[in-house]
Protein backbone atom coordinates (compact mmCIF):
# COMPACT_ATOMS: atom_id res chain seq x y z
CA UNK A 1 0.00 0.00 0.00
CA UNK A 2 3.23 2.45 0.76
CA UNK A 3 1.88 5.86 2.89
CA UNK A 4 -2.21 5.71 0.64
CA UNK A 5 -3.26 8.40 2.67
CA UNK A 6 -7.36 8.97 2.72
CA UNK A 7 -7.74 11.78 -0.30
CA UNK A 8 -5.60 9.03 -2.37
CA UNK A 9 -7.57 5.81 -1.16
CA UNK A 10 -10.92 7.37 -2.08
CA UNK A 11 -9.57 8.45 -5.76
CA UNK A 12 -8.11 4.77 -6.59
CA UNK A 13 -11.08 3.31 -4.63
CA UNK A 14 -13.28 5.05 -6.93
CA UNK A 15 -11.06 4.22 -10.14
CA UNK A 16 -10.98 0.62 -8.83
CA UNK A 17 -14.71 0.12 -8.10
CA UNK A 18 -15.28 1.80 -11.78
CA UNK A 19 -12.37 -0.84 -13.03
CA UNK A 20 -14.43 -3.85 -11.31
CA UNK A 21 -17.43 -2.90 -12.84
CA UNK A 22 -16.28 -2.37 -16.29
CA UNK A 23 -14.62 -5.84 -16.03
CA UNK A 24 -17.93 -7.61 -15.23
CA UNK A 25 -19.92 -5.47 -17.65
CA UNK A 26 -21.93 -4.24 -14.75
CA UNK A 27 -23.43 -0.74 -15.71
CA UNK A 28 -22.75 1.28 -12.63
CA UNK A 29 -22.62 5.05 -11.64
CA UNK A 30 -20.34 5.67 -8.83
CA UNK A 31 -20.11 9.19 -6.77
CA UNK A 32 -18.36 10.26 -4.07
CA UNK A 33 -20.69 12.72 -1.60
CA UNK A 34 -21.47 13.92 1.64
CA UNK A 35 -24.16 13.00 3.41
CA UNK A 36 -25.89 14.59 6.70
CA UNK A 37 -25.79 11.61 8.70
CA UNK A 38 -26.79 11.38 12.48
CA UNK A 39 -24.71 13.72 14.61
CA UNK A 40 -22.33 13.83 11.88
CA UNK A 41 -21.27 15.18 7.99
CA UNK A 42 -20.17 11.73 6.40
CA UNK A 43 -18.23 10.71 3.51
CA UNK A 44 -20.29 8.38 1.58
CA UNK A 45 -19.65 6.59 -2.39
CA UNK A 46 -22.97 5.69 -4.08
CA UNK A 47 -23.36 3.35 -6.34
CA UNK A 48 -26.47 2.78 -8.75
CA UNK A 49 -26.63 -0.40 -10.77
CA UNK A 50 -28.59 -0.29 -14.10
CA UNK A 51 -32.09 -0.82 -14.13
CA UNK A 52 -32.79 0.38 -10.33
CA UNK A 53 -33.61 3.56 -8.28
CA UNK A 54 -31.92 2.20 -5.23
CA UNK A 55 -28.72 3.87 -4.64
CA UNK A 56 -26.72 2.54 -1.55
CA UNK A 57 -24.01 4.59 0.18
CA UNK A 58 -21.14 3.43 1.61
CA UNK A 59 -19.48 5.69 4.53
CA UNK A 60 -15.69 6.20 3.14
CA UNK A 61 -13.83 6.77 6.28
CA UNK A 62 -15.07 2.81 7.23
CA UNK A 63 -13.73 1.40 3.56
CA UNK A 64 -10.41 3.33 4.47
CA UNK A 65 -9.83 1.77 7.63
CA UNK A 66 -11.12 -2.03 6.46
CA UNK A 67 -8.80 -1.57 3.25
CA UNK A 68 -5.38 -0.49 5.84
CA UNK A 69 -6.11 -3.90 8.13
CA UNK A 70 -7.02 -6.08 4.47
CA UNK A 71 -3.71 -4.71 2.85
CA UNK A 72 -1.95 -5.03 6.22
CA UNK A 73 -2.88 -8.54 7.07
CA UNK A 74 -3.13 -10.18 3.50
CA UNK A 75 -1.17 -7.47 0.89
CA UNK A 76 -4.76 -7.13 -0.93
CA UNK A 77 -4.01 -4.18 -3.26
CA UNK A 78 -6.51 -1.11 -3.79
CA UNK A 79 -8.03 -3.10 -7.23
CA UNK A 80 -8.06 -6.02 -5.72
CA UNK A 81 -9.76 -4.54 -2.71
CA UNK A 82 -12.16 -2.68 -5.46
CA UNK A 83 -13.09 -5.54 -7.02
CA UNK A 84 -13.83 -7.14 -3.72
CA UNK A 85 -15.96 -4.90 -2.51
CA UNK A 86 -17.96 -4.22 -5.69
CA UNK A 87 -18.99 -7.73 -5.55
CA UNK A 88 -19.94 -7.32 -2.16
CA UNK A 89 -22.58 -4.28 -2.64
CA UNK A 90 -23.71 -5.80 -5.72
CA UNK A 91 -24.91 -8.84 -3.81
CA UNK A 92 -26.49 -7.13 -1.11
CA UNK A 93 -28.13 -4.79 -4.06
CA UNK A 94 -29.72 -8.10 -5.78
CA UNK A 95 -31.09 -9.27 -1.95
CA UNK A 96 -32.64 -5.96 -1.33
CA UNK A 97 -35.60 -6.45 -3.74
CA UNK A 98 -36.67 -9.85 -1.38
CA UNK A 99 -37.31 -7.05 1.32
CA UNK A 100 -40.70 -6.20 -0.53
CA UNK A 101 -39.86 -2.39 -0.77
CA UNK A 102 -39.48 -0.45 -4.16
CA UNK A 103 -38.55 3.04 -4.64
CA UNK A 104 -40.70 3.59 -7.13
CA UNK A 105 -43.53 3.36 -5.23
CA UNK A 106 -43.27 5.50 -2.38
CA UNK A 107 -45.67 8.28 -3.02
CA UNK A 108 -48.22 10.46 -0.70
CA UNK A 109 -50.25 7.16 0.57
CA UNK A 110 -46.93 4.91 1.17
CA UNK A 111 -45.57 7.63 3.32
CA UNK A 112 -48.53 8.40 5.26
CA UNK A 113 -48.56 4.92 6.59
CA UNK A 114 -44.55 4.71 7.19
CA UNK A 115 -44.12 7.48 8.62
CA UNK A 116 -42.67 7.68 12.35
CA UNK A 117 -40.33 10.07 14.45
CA UNK A 118 -36.63 10.00 15.24
CA UNK A 119 -35.19 12.00 18.44
CA UNK A 120 -31.41 14.13 17.66
CA UNK A 121 -29.90 16.81 18.99
CA UNK A 122 -30.88 19.58 17.21
CA UNK A 123 -27.28 21.52 17.06
CA UNK A 124 -25.77 18.49 15.96
CA UNK A 125 -28.03 18.06 13.07
CA UNK A 126 -28.27 21.22 12.03
CA UNK A 127 -27.47 20.11 8.59
CA UNK A 128 -30.72 17.58 8.74
CA UNK A 129 -32.78 20.20 9.86
CA UNK A 130 -32.05 22.44 7.10
CA UNK A 131 -33.35 19.89 4.43
CA UNK A 132 -36.28 18.16 6.35
CA UNK A 133 -39.53 18.95 8.26
CA UNK A 134 -38.97 19.07 11.92
CA UNK A 135 -40.24 19.45 15.49
CA UNK A 136 -38.22 21.01 18.32
CA UNK A 137 -38.52 19.92 21.70
CA UNK A 138 -36.96 21.11 24.74
CA UNK A 139 -35.13 23.78 22.86
CA UNK A 140 -32.24 20.91 22.53
CA UNK A 141 -33.59 17.88 20.56
CA UNK A 142 -35.47 17.49 17.22
CA UNK A 143 -38.10 15.04 15.97
CA UNK A 144 -36.86 14.25 12.79
CA UNK A 145 -39.98 12.16 10.47
CA UNK A 146 -38.36 9.17 8.48
CA UNK A 147 -40.39 6.51 6.53
CA UNK A 148 -40.15 3.06 8.00
CA UNK A 149 -38.93 0.28 5.14
CA UNK A 150 -38.40 -3.22 6.55
CA UNK A 151 -37.73 -4.50 10.05
CA UNK A 152 -36.18 -7.87 10.10
CA UNK A 153 -34.85 -9.22 13.11
CA UNK A 154 -32.30 -6.56 14.19
CA UNK A 155 -31.34 -5.15 10.45
CA UNK A 156 -33.82 -2.06 10.22
CA UNK A 157 -33.97 0.53 7.33
CA UNK A 158 -35.61 3.70 7.04
CA UNK A 159 -35.15 7.58 4.74
CA UNK A 160 -35.42 10.64 6.45
CA UNK A 161 -38.32 12.59 4.69
CA UNK A 162 -36.76 15.60 2.83
CA UNK A 163 -38.31 18.98 2.13
CA UNK A 164 -37.56 17.89 -1.55
CA UNK A 165 -39.47 14.46 -1.29
CA UNK A 166 -42.40 15.55 1.14
CA UNK A 167 -43.13 18.56 -1.50
CA UNK A 168 -42.59 16.03 -4.89
CA UNK A 169 -45.86 13.85 -2.92
CA UNK A 170 -47.63 17.18 -2.20
CA UNK A 171 -47.76 16.95 1.70
CA UNK A 172 -47.90 19.37 4.02
CA UNK A 173 -45.41 20.04 7.06
CA UNK A 174 -48.35 19.49 8.91
CA UNK A 175 -49.86 16.68 7.60
CA UNK A 176 -46.32 14.93 8.02
CA UNK A 177 -46.29 15.94 12.09
CA UNK A 178 -50.24 14.53 12.19
CA UNK A 179 -49.25 11.18 10.35
CA UNK A 180 -46.47 10.58 12.41
CA UNK A 181 -47.77 11.01 15.59
CA UNK A 182 -50.66 9.31 14.65
CA UNK A 183 -48.13 6.17 13.90
CA UNK A 184 -47.19 6.49 16.93
CA UNK A 185 -50.04 4.86 18.61
CA UNK A 186 -48.70 1.53 16.88
CA UNK A 187 -45.78 2.46 18.38
CA UNK A 188 -44.42 -0.88 21.79
CA UNK A 189 -42.65 1.03 24.21
CA UNK A 190 -41.37 -0.77 27.44
CA UNK A 191 -39.95 0.00 30.43
CA UNK A 192 -37.54 -2.06 32.92
CA UNK A 193 -35.84 -1.98 35.77
CA UNK A 194 -31.77 -2.50 36.24
CA UNK A 195 -31.98 -5.28 37.89
CA UNK A 196 -34.53 -7.22 35.46
CA UNK A 197 -32.02 -6.54 32.97
CA UNK A 198 -28.84 -7.14 35.26
CA UNK A 199 -29.81 -10.12 37.72
CA UNK A 200 -27.03 -9.32 39.98
CA UNK A 201 -28.35 -6.56 41.20
CA UNK A 202 -30.55 -6.89 44.29
CA UNK A 203 -34.26 -5.58 43.57
CA UNK A 204 -33.77 -3.33 46.98
CA UNK A 205 -30.84 -1.44 45.44
CA UNK A 206 -32.82 -0.68 42.29
CA UNK A 207 -32.54 2.71 41.16
CA UNK A 208 -32.63 3.33 37.65
CA UNK A 209 -34.74 2.33 34.54
CA UNK A 210 -35.05 1.89 30.98
CA UNK A 211 -37.09 3.35 28.20
CA UNK A 212 -37.04 2.30 24.87
CA UNK A 213 -39.27 1.09 21.72
CA UNK A 214 -39.67 -2.90 21.79
CA UNK A 215 -37.30 -3.10 19.15
CA UNK A 216 -34.65 -0.99 21.15
CA UNK A 217 -34.56 0.84 17.74
CA UNK A 218 -34.39 4.86 18.05
CA UNK A 219 -36.41 3.94 21.51
CA UNK A 220 -35.40 7.64 23.19
CA UNK A 221 -38.15 8.99 21.09
CA UNK A 222 -40.36 7.65 24.18
CA UNK A 223 -39.38 11.16 25.75
CA UNK A 224 -42.04 12.82 23.51
CA UNK A 225 -45.03 10.54 23.82
CA UNK A 226 -47.49 10.78 26.23
CA UNK A 227 -48.00 7.29 26.18
CA UNK A 228 -44.67 6.32 26.73
CA UNK A 229 -43.92 8.34 29.86
CA UNK A 230 -47.63 7.35 31.26
CA UNK A 231 -46.38 3.81 30.71
CA UNK A 232 -43.24 4.60 32.31
CA UNK A 233 -45.12 6.21 35.71
CA UNK A 234 -47.07 3.23 36.16
CA UNK A 235 -43.88 1.11 35.90
CA UNK A 236 -41.76 2.96 38.65
CA UNK A 237 -44.67 3.88 40.62
CA UNK A 238 -44.59 7.38 40.30
CA UNK A 239 -45.39 10.16 37.55
CA UNK A 240 -42.32 12.43 38.90
CA UNK A 241 -38.65 11.28 37.80
CA UNK A 242 -35.58 12.28 35.75
CA UNK A 243 -34.48 11.38 32.55
CA UNK A 244 -31.12 10.92 31.45
CA UNK A 245 -30.38 10.43 27.57
CA UNK A 246 -28.43 7.46 27.48
CA UNK A 247 -28.63 7.37 23.52
CA UNK A 248 -30.74 8.10 20.75
CA UNK A 249 -31.67 4.17 21.59
CA UNK A 250 -32.87 4.59 25.24
CA UNK A 251 -33.85 6.69 27.95
CA UNK A 252 -32.30 5.99 31.81
CA UNK A 253 -35.10 7.08 34.20
CA UNK A 254 -34.51 7.71 38.12
CA UNK A 255 -37.51 8.60 40.32
CA UNK A 256 -37.06 12.04 41.70
CA UNK A 257 -36.87 11.25 45.08
CA UNK A 258 -34.20 8.98 44.69
CA UNK A 259 -32.13 12.20 43.48
CA UNK A 260 -30.55 14.91 45.51
CA UNK A 261 -29.40 17.25 42.88
CA UNK A 262 -29.88 16.55 39.47
CA UNK A 263 -25.85 17.90 38.88
CA UNK A 264 -25.09 15.04 39.72
CA UNK A 265 -26.90 13.28 36.79
CA UNK A 266 -25.82 15.64 34.87
CA UNK A 267 -21.99 15.26 35.46
CA UNK A 268 -22.36 10.83 34.64
CA UNK A 269 -24.31 11.53 31.38
CA UNK A 270 -21.60 14.18 30.52
CA UNK A 271 -19.07 11.56 31.04
CA UNK A 272 -20.47 8.96 29.16
CA UNK A 273 -21.08 10.85 26.25
CA UNK A 274 -17.84 12.28 25.93
CA UNK A 275 -16.39 8.90 26.15
CA UNK A 276 -15.83 7.07 22.41
CA UNK A 277 -15.41 3.74 24.38
CA UNK A 278 -18.31 3.83 25.97
CA UNK A 279 -20.91 5.06 23.19
CA UNK A 280 -20.02 6.20 19.51
CA UNK A 281 -20.78 10.05 18.53
CA UNK A 282 -23.45 8.76 15.95
CA UNK A 283 -25.58 7.52 19.32
CA UNK A 284 -25.53 10.28 21.12
CA UNK A 285 -28.57 12.10 21.90
CA UNK A 286 -28.11 14.52 24.67
CA UNK A 287 -25.80 15.56 27.86
CA UNK A 288 -28.85 18.19 29.07
CA UNK A 289 -31.31 16.03 31.98
CA UNK A 290 -34.71 16.22 31.79
CA UNK A 291 -37.41 15.59 34.33
CA UNK A 292 -40.92 14.95 33.81
CA UNK A 293 -43.89 16.14 36.50
CA UNK A 294 -46.53 13.68 35.22
CA UNK A 295 -48.09 16.14 32.62
CA UNK A 296 -44.80 17.97 30.69
CA UNK A 297 -40.92 17.49 30.06
CA UNK A 298 -38.71 20.26 31.33
CA UNK A 299 -34.38 20.26 31.08
CA UNK A 300 -33.47 20.37 34.47
CA UNK A 301 -29.82 20.25 35.09
CA UNK A 302 -29.09 21.74 38.60
CA UNK A 303 -30.96 22.03 42.02
CA UNK A 304 -31.97 25.32 41.15
CA UNK A 305 -34.04 24.95 37.70
CA UNK A 306 -35.24 21.93 39.97
CA UNK A 307 -36.26 24.25 42.84
CA UNK A 308 -37.44 26.72 40.61
CA UNK A 309 -39.73 24.11 38.48
CA UNK A 310 -41.25 23.12 41.71
CA UNK A 311 -42.04 26.37 43.42
CA UNK A 312 -43.88 26.98 39.73
CA UNK A 313 -46.11 23.85 39.83
CA UNK A 314 -46.87 24.29 43.47
CA UNK A 315 -48.22 28.15 42.38
CA UNK A 316 -50.19 26.38 39.52
CA UNK A 317 -51.73 23.71 42.02
CA UNK A 318 -52.63 26.52 44.21
CA UNK A 319 -54.08 28.68 41.42
CA UNK A 320 -55.82 25.32 39.78
CA UNK A 321 -57.85 24.99 43.73
CA UNK A 322 -58.59 28.60 43.96
CA UNK A 323 -60.40 28.64 40.57
CA UNK A 324 -61.79 25.11 41.88
CA UNK A 325 -63.26 26.24 44.88
CA UNK A 326 -64.96 29.76 42.72
CA UNK A 327 -67.12 26.72 40.95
Amino acid sequence: MGDLGYESFVNNFTNALNDAAFKRGLDVEVNTTVQAKTNELVDTITLRFENSSICPSVPLRGEYESFKEANKSTGISIWEYGAKELDRFYEAHKSFPSHGFDPADVNYDYVREHLFFKLMNRSMNEEICKTSPTVTFCNDLVKVPYVHVYQNGDEEASFRLTNDLRESIRMTEEEVFKFAQFNEKDENFICKSFCELFPFIPEEENTFYILTTEDKSWGAVAMTSPKALEMASERIGTDKFFIIPSSIHELILVRQDQVDDPADLQVICKDVNNNPDVIDRSEVLSSTIYRYNGSTVQICNSLNDLKQQLLNESKEETEANHITRRM
